[in-house]
């Protein structure tokens, strides 16, 4: 095993394989403690990888007479709260829509007026799709 302090002097003369030890060293154990955190695997893969960036950048603000595992703990918890307090402001079409519902669209047209469209549409040559998308864009650009 080796030494945190030994990687952390190397990476900040230049050797980018120190920052690699200490990123095998504590990968694993980073995505452990974010899964445990946000409870989600997917924002457990966004807190470290946002961990590790922000160790990378502010490496040479770290204490080298520090114990290097509470400071990168530390950064770690807050990527996680921060990327939580994010998601719990998001608000979801489905949700808005569901909680107001006079702001929602009404569609006025049944399936069955675009089924006809759909299979005149699917009739056409490959190479008239082309033409009609074009002519399409064309309009909407003289309609701005």
């Amino acid at each position: 095993m080796f030494d945190d302090k030994e990687a952390i002097l190397r990476f900040r003369a230049g050797d980018e394989d120190g920052f690699r030890e200490l990123y095998d060293k504590y990968a694993g154990y980073a995505l452990r403690v974010a899964a445990a955190v946000t409870k989600s695997k997917a924002s457990a893969a966004d807190a470290v990888q946002e961990t590790f960036i922000r160790v990378y950048r502010n490496m040479d603000s770290f204490d080298i007479n520090q114990s290097f595992k509470p400071w990168f703990y530390k950064i770690l918890i807050n990527e996680c709260n921060r990327l939580m307090k994010n998601i719990f402001r998001t608000v979801y079409f489905s949700d808005y829509f569901d909680n107001n519902p006079g702001e929602a669209y009404k569609e006025e047209y049944g399936f069955e007026e675009y089924e006809e469209l759909y299979e005149a549409i699917k009739a056409l040559k490959v190479i008239y799709w082309g033409l009609l998308y074009s002519s399409t864009l064309m309009d909407s650009k003289k309609t701005k």
